[in-house]
């Protein structure tokens, strides 16, 4: 019917959507979007050099809904671990459910030492978890790969009926950086896969399909990473949307970022910005 599109007949409505659907039209990249596929061989470079989250989020989600270290919390697409470390830390009992082998292996591996951490073998739609059993659901930068309709059947099933859930994404600041507008570019230029990624169009329209709207809160902070060209590189290889090695557009695609952090280094170290934005509140209702 349309090119590059697949017509998907849901059979559900959302009664969170302003506007009533039967019908949702969804992008279909030629290139796979496979989201446990993807991120195959990039693991150890996601865990090193992609940033961590602000420790400001988790005192949000303490004060206003009373996220206290006894409480269950369940982390869909826990990945190797980046906001999960930080939940340890604050003492919480983390299920992580991560479908990606490498990236659930690197965490468990991690986490080895912490009764506190459970990993499971398992994807959004499908987390093996028993009924009603999460406090607090809790998405970290993985929200975009999930299949909505899916996803908030099985949310309802896990979590428990007082229960609330969080996602949590850094968003680079293109708007408000120098530095990050340029890397937007080098993006554009050398990832054709880039400006078809469902990240790019993450927005309060596609949380509320997860988040009631007259519950859902936002919080958002600023942050940033100091990287060193190596640190760079590893960030920009992290991502599962950029040339591996043995493209042939790699060379020069690493030629414009040198460029790019010489131009905006400081004593060989480049601060690198996002906006950290949190939005929670009740599971959005669904009609079955």
């Amino acid at each position: 019917m349309f090119k590059g599109f697949t017509l998907i007949n849901t059979k559900l409505n959302l009664i969170c959507n302003e506007i009533p659907f039967e019908y949702k039209i969804i992008w279909v990249s030629e290139m796979t979007l496979d989201p446990i596929k993807r991120f195959t061989g990039r693991a150890e470079n996601y865990d090193k050099y992609r940033p961590t989250y602000p420790k400001e989020i988790i005192l949000e989600l303490k004060s206003k809904i009373n996220m206290t270290p006894d409480k269950i919390i369940v982390e869909i697409g826990s990945g190797t671990g980046k906001l999960t470390k930080i939940l340890l830390e604050e003492g919480y009992t983390v299920y992580g459910v991560e479908p990606n082998d490498e990236m659930r292996e690197l965490a468990e591996r991690s986490f080895r030492d912490s009764s506190k951490f459970i990993s499971i073998n398992g994807r959004a739609e499908n987390t093996t978890i028993d009924d009603d059993f999460a406090d607090f659901i809790i998405i970290a930068q993985a929200i975009h790969w999930f299949k909505p309709i899916e996803t908030l059947r099985e949310f309802h099933r896990i979590l428990k009926p007082e229960g609330k859930i969080a996602i949590i994404w850094n968003q680079r600041d293109i708007e408000g950086s120098n530095l990050q507008k340029r890397y937007e570019e080098i993006l554009l230029t050398y990832s054709p896969e880039y400006r078809n990624m469902p990240h790019r169009n993450l927005d309060q329209l596609k949380i509320r399909e997860y988040i009631e709207p007259s519950s859902m809160r936002e919080y958002k902070c600023k942050f940033s990473q100091n990287l060193s060209f190596s640190d760079m590189k590893g960030r920009l290889d992290s991502t599962s949307y950029v040339p591996k090695q043995d493209d042939p557009n790699y060379t020069s695609l690493i030629k414009e970022l040198r460029e790019m952090f010489d131009s905006f280094q400081k004593n060989e170290l480049l601060e690198f910005p996002y906006i950290t934005r949190l939005l929670y509140g009740n599971l959005c209702e669904i009609e079955w």
